[in-house]
């Protein structure tokens, strides 16, 4: 059913009968309501914002740290490279990180972890699998390389060869010299000392610039706020 709208009354015929002033209030009032609405409206928006950052600084405390496969360093982090930080500005990662990281003397500034080309450890906390388990929490372990579990260290094979010696041939009665090797004069066999060589060293063969497992490379990257 169709309704007739010429039967309905015309804007003019429904203003008409107010005057001016009245008509201005009308228009103050929509104004009024409609600004109303948009500080109401602004400040849902700050209360959902507020809250959307607490529960993220509670979901991620501001100094975690997380591998990141972009180069790109998200909002709110920062790549884990010692950079410096103030104090005043973030105090909350300050509270995280504290000086442990900090190379100088500063009461302004304090630096975050350089994680730069660096393997990340679990701390030992007395447990025993580290080798230097009362080292602090932070700190940086020098490349070493233990003993192979399957046996020691081989040196490279040298081949045939021969080693120099000397002995005397004399009857069992010269044994004083100290270069003396006694033989029977009836024959058999006996142990012939080879010289001194002095103190020296052989090299194992192989080796890289450095020792790491298969790995691929990736960015450390920290919440800062």
């Amino acid at each position: 059913m169709q309704r007739d709208l010429s039967k309905l009354p015309s804007a003019s015929a429904i203003l008409s009968p107010l005057s001016m002033p009245q008509l201005q209030n009308i228009v103050a009032d929509i104004s009024t309501d409609l600004a109303v609405t948009e500080q109401i409206v602004a400040s849902l928006e700050a209360r959902v914002d507020e809250k959307l950052a607490s529960l993220q600084r509670a979901l991620v405390p501001v100094g975690s740290i997380f591998c990141f496969s972009s180069g790109q360093v998200p909002a709110n982090f920062h790549l884990c490279d010692g950079s410096a930080f103030s104090k005043a500005d973030f105090p909350e990662l300050f509270a995280a990180v504290g000086s442990t990281y900090t190379t100088t003397n500063s009461q302004l500034y304090f630096n975050i972890p350089d994680l730069r080309g660096m393997f990340v450890r679990g701390h030992d906390y007395d447990r025993g699998v580290d080798s230097q388990k009362k080292r602090p929490l932070g700190s940086v372990q020098a490349s070493q390389t233990s003993m192979p579990s399957s046996g020691p260290f081989q040196v490279s094979p040298a081949g045939n060869h021969q080693h120099t010696t000397f002995f005397w041939y004399a009857p069992l009665s010269g044994a004083g010299n100290s270069n003396f090797v006694a033989v029977s004069s009836l024959g058999g066999s006996v142990n012939v000392p080879t010289t001194m060589n002095g103190a020296h060293s052989h090299q194992i063969s192989g080796g890289d610039a450095e020792t790491c497992p298969i790995n691929v490379s990736l960015n450390y990257i920290i919440k800062i706020v």
